[in-house]
């Protein structure tokens, strides 16, 4: 039995790389498709992705988003080199990770525990209203907040960012 706790530790620590790899892959695609004067595309299929393998595998996997988030966003963006731009980094960064664990814990506490929701056109809004639509809408609010609050950005701006990001969590979690 002990010589069995390594080899569980390596197999999460290789399915939590898995994930990670997978979530940048996702990441990097959304940047690649956004329009060039944006960080953030209505294409955003890290949401849908990040809360499948959350709610099957658990939420320790919210560490691998963090990490692919940070690696990826970091390569790829210059948003660090302005306070504005750090502020707009770190939401981008920290609120994908607060909104899937917001929208699993939805879905656990509002709907079913079985996920043969596909059957019933009622239980399946409640799922996609529970892991999508609310996490989604919360994110893109608090972002907006801060944006407006930190990033110095015009309302405008901020409310373009924020769509954005709604649309295209709440459409890839659908």
């Amino acid at each position: 039995l002990h010589g069995f706790m390594p080899n569980l530790r390596l197999a999460r620590l290789g399915e939590l790389a898995g994930s990670a790899i997978v979530f940048s892959l996702c990441i990097y695609l959304s940047l690649t498709l956004a329009p060039a004067a944006s960080y953030q595309s209505v294409f955003w299929p890290l949401a849908g992705v990040a809360l499948a393998v959350v709610m099957v595998r658990g939420y320790w996997h919210l560490i691998s988003l963090f990490a692919s988030l940070c690696v990826t966003y970091g390569l790829h963006t210059e948003l660090y080199l302005t306070w504005g731009g750090s502020v707009l980094l770190v939401a981008l960064i920290v609120l994908p990770v607060i909104q899937l664990g917001l929208g699993r814990w939805l879905i656990q506490y509002y709907c079913d525990d079985n996920f043969w929701v596909f059957a019933d056109a009622r239980k399946l809004l409640h799922l996609i209203i529970a892991g999508g639509l609310l996490p989604a809408f919360a994110s893109a609010v608090v972002l907006t907040v801060i944006l407006q609050s930190y990033a110095n950005i015009n309302i405008i701006a901020s409310i373009d960012v924020a769509l954005s990001i709604f649309f295209g969590n709440a459409c890839s979690v659908a």
